[in-house]
């Protein structure tokens, strides 16, 4: 039988300091709308163990998640490579997950950034202590607040905007976890979207959709119960709203989110499952520079780019996690071509950037712009994410 903890900690920071998510958002953050906040939860049988980390910031740096995964490793005796760090890629939240250590960080990041790993530590100790039998489901559901972004603008170019007739993974995954007697203890949710509902203009502190649907949820679950939020592949998909400053349409976005999760927790059926098994891995793509602009253009290769890849599987409820932004298309198709229930899991253990479709370069556009990688790759990547997935059965 499987055995579960969870914990959850505010990282609201307490002194302004620079956002995250949008280059032209120069000042340090005015004010807070909602607090943020992190979860863990841990899992294990027998002699294996597994920790996912959630938390509603943009991502973590390779760097951070080496240096996290040390930390919990020391505390806990848990396996570097069985430690799963996500995040919901908010573009409301602190810049801090895009620094690394180093000692020029701007004012602030630094000291918050300490305090945030502490703390990630800390309810990963609380995590594998807090661990007992639990009864595991999952149910998938459809949410249509979300919407390729690729869109054809007035000189034919390809920029962010909103594209009805793009590629566009409408699922809503949810895993639920109860105690043996049916008290609920957790809900996770996966959402295919980019946490920019809120925008640029924004200089107060929020979860976006992915915190907000998190604490509507809580008010109706109640206090106790831990909603973890993860980003399914969503490179190329924003929220049908913003990105603007407009709440009411940022908070539009999240309930429908979490008005759909509800529904599917209610209907879900949590059972005893007894296997657990976990394996990551890591690959390297041709790297090349940024284009100097939007429009397609030939690929100057530059290096080698790593892309860290991991999976665990609780019975036939798959979580696979990728170190960067993958465009819908490329989950969709590692979810037609994977067994079981699989989840995609974005920003997970490392910010490797864009992970694009082959097509994307032809066409351009924002992404194959600023993206590490050469075009060519989406085949291997998808292949290898595939091979791992199910060496989850050998």
């Amino acid at each position: 039988m499987i055995r579960a903890g969870f914990s959850e900690i505010g990282i609201t920071p307490e002194t302004p300091i620079p956002m995250s998510g949008y280059g032209n958002r120069k000042d340090p953050f005015k004010g807070v709308h909602d607090s943020i906040f992190a979860q863990a939860m841990y899992l294990s049988q027998d002699d294996v163990e597994v920790l996912l980390i959630t938390s509603e910031l943009i991502g973590h740096s390779h760097e951070n998640v080496n240096m996290l995964k040390g930390m919990i490793r020391e505390e806990t005796g848990i396996p570097g490579d069985m430690i799963f760090v996500t995040a919901a890629h908010n573009h409301g939240g602190p810049a801090n997950s895009t620094y690394g250590r180093e000692d020029n960080m701007p004012g602030g990041v630094k000291a918050y950034s300490e305090s945030l790993y502490n703390k990630l530590v800390k309810i990963s100790v609380e995590a594998k202590n807090d661990a007992q039998p639990v009864k595991i489901g999952f149910e998938k559901g459809e949410c249509k607040l979300n919407i390729n972004r690729r869109a054809v603008f007035s000189e034919g170019e390809i920029w962010l905007g909103r594209d009805p007739d793009g590629a566009c993974d409408h699922d809503l995954d949810i895993i639920k976890f109860t105690d043996l007697q049916g008290r609920l203890r957790a809900v996770h949710v996966n959402y295919p979207c980019h946490g920019t509902a809120s925008g640029p203009k924004n200089y107060l502190i929020t979860g976006d959709w992915p915190g907000i649907s998190a604490r509507m949820m809580k008010e109706k679950l109640g206090p106790e119960v831990v909603i973890m939020v993860t980003a399914g592949a969503s490179a190329n998909i924003n929220a049908l709203y913003g990105p603007n400053d407009n709440f009411r349409q940022i908070k539009a976005v999240a309930y429908g989110v979490s008005s759909v999760a509800m529904e599917l927790v209610e209907k879900c059926n949590a059972i005893e499952l007894s296997e657990l098994r976990a394996v990551s891995s890591e690959i390297y793509i041709p790297g090349k520079k940024r284009w100097d602009s939007t429009l397609p253009q030939e690929s100057i290769p530059e290096g080698e780019i790593k892309l860290n890849i991991a999976a665990f599987r609780m019975g036939d409820i798959i979580m696979a996690g990728v170190s960067g932004e993958l465009f819908t298309e490329i989950g969709m198709n590692v979810k037609k071509k994977t067994p079981g229930n699989t989840i995609i899991m974005t920003h997970c253990n490392g910010a490797s950037g864009y992970i694009c479709t082959d097509a994307s370069y032809l066409e351009g556009g924002y992404e194959p712009q600023v993206s590490h990688l050469m075009p060519g790759s989406e085949i291997d990547f998808e292949n290898a994410l595939v091979e791992l997935v199910e060496s989850l059965d050998d």
